[in-house]
């Protein structure tokens, strides 16, 4: 099945798609005990590869998948995993959505 590409998430990737604009974007969306945390700084924030979305919904997905380190905490999960290898969690999944249609 074709799909058309959907502008508003072709925009909404070009945007966040950069490591300064999700540290922007999460300074305003996050509360303030999860920004006290997180090392927003853009230098160590990383967009990840958008390949896990299915191909045939690749165009019409605005899935972003971004990797930010707490504070103190040098290296992604996998660095955790190898560096805790009896650790009993994974580092904490966040999830944002932007919304902007007309109903909240």
């Amino acid at each position: 099945m074709a799909t058309r590409p959907n502008p508003h998430d072709a925009l909404f990737r070009q945007a966040f798609g950069s490591p300064k604009h999700v540290a922007g974007l999460l300074r305003l969306v996050l509360p303030k005990h999860l920004r006290a945390v997180l090392d927003l700084d853009p230098e160590k924030i990383r967009v990840l590869d958008p390949t896990h979305v299915d191909v045939e919904l690749r165009s019409t997905g605005s899935d972003l998948v971004v990797e930010v380190p707490r504070l103190g905490a040098g290296g992604g999960p996998e660095r955790a995993l190898r560096e805790h290898p009896d650790a009993t969690h994974l580092p904490p999944v966040i999830p944002v959505v932007v919304h902007n249609g007309e109903r909240p």
